[in-house]
Parts: C-alpha cells; structure tokens; sequence
C-alpha cells in the first residue's frame, strides 16, 4: 500500500520526472527499482561556485516545468532541455543522466555552454 504514489506516477517504461521538492521526492525514491528511471529537475542559481535553490523560485520553475510539457505534449526527458522560462535554462556542463540543472542567468556563471 506504501508504494501507491509510486505506482500512479511511474510510466509503463518506466521513467520518472521528479519536479517534486527533496522531502516529497522521497515518497517516491524510497520504491524505485533498478529498471526505473529516475530524473531530476534542479532549479538554480550560481553562487559563491555552487548552485543555491531558493524555494520560491524553484516551486515556481516546477510549475512552469509542467506548463512548458503540458503545452508541449511532451513526454521525451530530452525535450525539456529546451525549457527556458523565468530566467532559467538547462546546463549541459552541470547536469547528469539523473539530473538535469537549469540556472538562471547571471555574470558569474555562464549557464550556456
């Protein structure tokens, strides 16, 4: 029964769009199994040579994450690298296979590389 949330999100292939913050994310991940895949979408800004996320921002990025795969029809973990809404876009250097980061511009950092 614990696994429910799980089950209702994961697709027949067996992937995942985490746009959830980490402490709900963690109703998912702790049913993960090997065949899943998992990804994360990180929404930030470059800092003191890190990526800070600020809550507000970053939950308004989600939303807008949604909007931008709704209007889309989008269901390719590809696709949303074109995601460029409120000042965010994708960093190829920063992101993973598990991760994909989206900074928002600014001076110290240049996001697109």
């Amino acid at each position: 029964m614990g696994d429910l949330l799980y089950r209702m999100v994961r697709d027949d292939d067996g992937k995942i769009l985490n746009l959830a913050s980490r402490e709900y994310s963690k109703c998912i991940e702790n049913y993960l199994q090997p065949e899943d895949k998992f990804l994360t979408c990180i929404f930030g800004e470059w800092k003191d040579g890190k990526i800070i996320q600020k809550g507000t921002q970053a939950k308004m990025a989600r939303g807008e994450m949604v909007r931008f795969m709704a209007e889309r029809e989008i269901s390719d973990f590809e696709e949303i690298k074109q995601f460029d809404s409120l000042g965010y876009c994708y960093s190829e250097a920063m992101s993973t296979d598990n991760e994909y980061v989206f900074i928002r511009e600014n001076l110290s950092y240049p996001v697109r590389q």
